[in-house]
């Protein structure tokens, strides 16, 4: 029903808001083939596949952002505060997620953590230990 509520409401806003109706088709015609209704590869879901129907509503935040700051006083002054805000924590966002990439056993060690019941993290952080000569704690 929702989703039914906001394609009518994109569909409406075709002419005086273009964007909204380009980015939520660019939406919902990109995030069907990757739903999950036909596996693709040995995952059924996997979160890289939500990056490109994101652009779609990304488009609509974009554009609809600088609309809505542009019927302020001092718009400029406002997109300029938001964009070195965002871009802030982007920049923290990115090194703390980048730091789980150091090296294999980080990696998997978080994965353990953050879903305790995968168990392909465990299996490759059983290995790892296991490589390391730690046998009974990759056990």
């Amino acid at each position: 029903m929702v989703l039914i509520v906001i394609t009518i409401f994109a569909i409406r806003s075709i002419g005086k808001h273009p964007f909204i109706t380009v980015g939520w088709f660019w939406y919902i015609g990109t995030l069907f083939p990757v739903i999950g209704l036909i596996q693709v590869g040995s995952q059924a879901f996997a979160d890289r596949y939500t990056y490109m129907p994101l652009n779609g509503l990304f488009l609509v935040f974009a554009w609809g952002g600088s609309d809505l700051l542009n019927y302020w006083r001092m718009a400029k002054l406002w997109q300029s505060v938001l964009a070195i805000v965002l871009c802030l924590v982007l920049v923290i966002s990115t090194r703390l997620q980048v730091s789980y990439w150091e090296n294999s056993h980080r990696l998997f060690e978080h994965a353990v953590k953050v879903v305790p019941g995968n168990y392909f993290a465990h299996f490759k952080l059983g290995n790892l230990l296991m490589k390391q000569n730690q046998i009974q704690k990759g056990i």
